[in-house]
């Protein structure tokens, strides 16, 4: 058993080889490892493919082609469409591997570590095919995508070392290029045998190569196996003694890390007694600042408590006054509405005691005028008594009338002369009240209060006294 690893470029579009070989397009390789139905002709039962990677070859074949279409050759120029710009590779196992699926497992798992650290991000897609005689692998690989970091640049020589090497050589001739790109390719082969191949039992060359007898290629398929248990127990040894170093490199750092935490505690714990050593030293200073801070503090806060003790009873004095004030200023609205309401009635009175005044007035003036009329007629009645005219007792009855009528015209005169100076008394009474009433209103209308208007009073009353 050997190994068996393929790869060959690809281009956006299929071209004729020099010896007639159709060389399929990226699109047309895609269809065939998918299996899609009429892409499937040399296999006689086709299955569905594995994926063990990334994505479906079409999709991997779609992003190949974005990649191109945005992409420029080492001239800046639009990469052609027959440009390679694909790799398409094969690493195809024994068919014993198909009744031992540990075996299987253990070389696909090996193989895409193998693929993942020689491709790195450029890897697309590994699919699994177990549809032929012999189980293998599909792999694809694109160049980088270009970007403006990278000026856009997309060419194969970035991911395939052959084709890099021959590329190197443009001065060379074709035999030496070729020999670089043989030579390349050769040392793919021993880099996958070296991390792949040997562990597994499989050799670099077959029978063939090797020219040996049937006979003796057994003899070395048997020492091969051999040597692939002592590879695979040297790989699994070293495994070991690699997690061994790991944990042991591990703990050494752990202890170290312990080590270094204790020196760091260590010293921030001396830096901290300092600390606390100048902490102790300004507490006592502080200690003794804040005993006479204490001191005049509360020398300041009696003085403060007298301040405001003293002001508030300067504050309570003025919300007394204030109060006193508005109490006045009540009062004094008071007196004025009462000032007012009084002059008001005197007003009225007064307005009265002219009307019974004047009315009055009128009555003693038609009571004089009937005096008058009756003295006329008595002198006329005694006039006419003593000429002897008329009747004696008539006369006499109408001469006693006309006296009883004249003496009561006499007393209502009188009365309506005393009603009338009562009304003159107290007219001049409203008229002095009505002025003494108007002068506290102006008083109060000024801003004086009644207690003050009441001391201006006393005032003028000790002056006029």
């Amino acid at each position: 058993m050997y190994q068996f690893l393929h790869e060959e470029t690809y281009a956006r579009t299929s071209r004729t080889r020099k010896n007639g070989d159709q060389k399929r397009s990226i699109a047309r390789i895609a269809l065939e490892v998918d299996r899609v139905k009429g892409n499937t002709s040399h296999i006689k039962r086709p299955k569905e493919p594995t994926l063990i990677f990334g994505v479906n070859f079409r999709s991997a074949a779609k992003i190949a082609q974005y990649r191109a279409e945005r992409g420029k050759d080492k001239l800046g120029r639009k990469i052609r469409s027959d440009a390679q710009i694909v790799i398409g590779g094969v690493i195809s196992f024994p068919p014993t591997f198909k009744k031992m699926p540990d075996k299987l497992d253990a070389i696909i798992l090996d193989c895409v570590q193998y693929l993942e650290k020689r491709f790195t991000k450029n890897l697309l897609s590994i699919v699994l095919h177990m549809d032929e005689k012999s189980p293998h692998l599909h792999y694809f690989v694109t160049p980088p995508e270009p970007t403006i970091e990278n000026n856009f640049r997309f060419h194969i020589s970035d991911i395939y070392q052959p084709i890099k090497r021959r590329d190197s050589l443009s001065h060379s001739t074709q035999k030496e290029k070729s020999d670089a790109f043989k030579e390349a390719c050769r040392k793919i082969q021993d880099t996958f045998y070296e991390e792949v191949s040997r562990y597994h039992g499989l050799g670099r060359f077959g029978p063939r190569r090797m020219r040996l007898p049937a006979a003796a290629y057994k003899v070395l398929q048997h020492f091969k196996s051999l040597i692939e248990k002592g590879f695979r127990d040297i790989k699994l040894w070293n495994k070991a003694l690699k997690i061994e170093e790991e944990k042991q490199n591990r703990t050494h750092q752990e202890l170290k890390n312990k080590l270094q935490e204790l020196l760091e505690r260590e010293n921030k714990l001396l830096d901290r007694e300092k600390i606390l050593f100048e902490n102790v030293k300004v507490t006592k200073t502080n200690h003794n600042n804040s005993l006479n801070f204490n001191s005049k503090l509360k020398e300041k806060e009696s003085s403060i408590n007298e301040r405001e003790k003293s002001a508030t009873i300067r504050e309570l004095k003025l919300k007394q006054r204030e109060y006193e004030a508005t109490i006045e200023i009540t009062e004094a609205e008071h007196v004025k509405k009462t000032a007012n309401r009084k002059i008001e009635e005197a007003i009225t009175a007064t307005e009265k005691a002219n009307r019974e005044y004047v009315k009055h007035r009128q009555d003693v003036q038609a009571t004089s005028e009937i005096m008058m009329e009756y003295e006329e007629k008595r002198d006329i009645i005694l006039q006419a008594t003593k000429e002897g005219q008329g009747s004696r007792l008539k006369l006499t009855k109408l001469y006693e009338a006309t006296l009883s009528k004249y003496h009561q015209a006499k007393s209502t005169i009188r009365e309506l002369l005393g009603k009338i100076g009562f009304l003159e008394q107290k007219v001049d009474c409203l008229q002095k009240e009505n002025e003494t009433l108007l002068h506290k209103v102006q008083l109060i209308e000024n801003g004086y209060i009644p207690k003050t208007i009441a001391d201006r009073e006393n005032e003028n009353n000790v002056e006029n006294r």
